[in-house]
C-alpha cells in the first residue's frame, strides 16, 4: 500500500504510479511529489504564466538568484505533477522521484533522515554556475517569463523575466537582499552596497531544459 494513500484520495492506495506503469515510476511511493503526467507542448506557454505571477509572490522574500530561479521550476514542477532532474555542473543530479524525498520542502532545501545523515536539497547545493547546466540559450527576441539572463562577471548571477509585454521587467534576487524587479536590465546592480557593471550578452537568453522543444 502507498504510504502516502491519505493524501491523494482520488486514487486507490493500491494503484501503482496512477494506474499508468508504462509512463511514470515511484517504486515505494514516497518521492518528493506525486508524478501525474510527462512534460508536454502545454507547459511553455503554461510555465510562462505561472513563472509571470510566481516570481512576483517572490518579492520582497531574501533568496538568492538561483534559489529564485530554482524555487519557481520546482513550484511549477510539483503543483502540476510534473517530474524533474535538477543537475550541478560536476554532474550531481536531484530528482524529484527519487525514494530519498518525501516532500516538496525536502526535495528543495534538505534534511536529515532517521540514521541522522544529512541528505541534499536542490537549493544549498545548486548555485548559479550550475544553472546553465540545466537551460538551453534562444534568441531574446523570444523571451518570455521564466526564461533567464545567466551573468557570469564579475560574479554569477540569475536574472529572470517576470513580463514580457508590454515592457520587459526583471525579477531577481541577491544575497542578503530582497527579491526586486526592475526595468529591463540597466547593466548595473550592486553587492553588499558596492555597485558593478554586469555585460549580459543583449541577444540570448536561457530556458529551462525541461521547456525545449516545447
Amino acid at each position: 500500500m502507498d504510504p502516502k494513500a491519505e493524501e491523494f484520495y482520488s486514487n486507490s492506495p493500491y494503484a501503482y504510479c496512477m494506474n499508468n506503469p508504462a509512463r511514470f515510476v515511484d517504486f515505494k511511493g514516497d518521492s518528493a511529489w506525486s508524478v501525474t503526467r510527462e512534460w508536454n507542448d502545454n507547459d511553455q506557454k503554461g510555465f510562462a504564466d505561472f513563472a509571470s505571477q510566481r516570481l512576483k509572490s517572490y518579492e520582497g522574500k531574501n533568496i538568492d538568484c538561483a534559489d529564485l530561479a530554482l524555487s519557481v521550476i520546482i513550484d511549477y514542477a510539483s503543483e502540476n505533477g510534473l517530474p524533474l532532474e535538477i543537475s550541478t555542473a560536476n554532474g550531481t543530479t536531484f530528482d524529484s522521484n527519487s525514494d530519498s524525498y518525501n516532500s516538496v520542502d525536502e526535495f528543495k532545501n534538505g534534511y536529515t533522515n532517521d540514521n541522522g545523515v544529512d541528505v541534499s536539497g536542490v537549493l544549498p547545493s545548486v548555485g548559479s554556475k550550475d544553472i546553465p547546466t540545466n537551460t538551453f540559450e534562444l534568441s531574446k527576441s523570444v523571451v518570455q517569463p521564466g526564461d533567464m539572463t545567466i551573468l557570469s562577471a564579475p560574479a554569477g548571477h540569475i536574472v529572470n523575466y517576470s513580463q514580457t509585454e508590454p515592457v520587459r521587467r526583471l525579477t531577481y534576487g541577491n544575497i542578503g537582499a530582497p527579491v526586486t524587479t526592475t526595468k529591463d536590465w540597466t547593466g548595473i546592480t550592486s553587492s553588499r552596497g558596492v555597485p558593478y557593471i554586469y555585460v549580459p550578452n543583449n541577444k540570448t537568453v536561457h530556458r529551462w531544459n525541461v521547456l525545449k522543444n516545447r
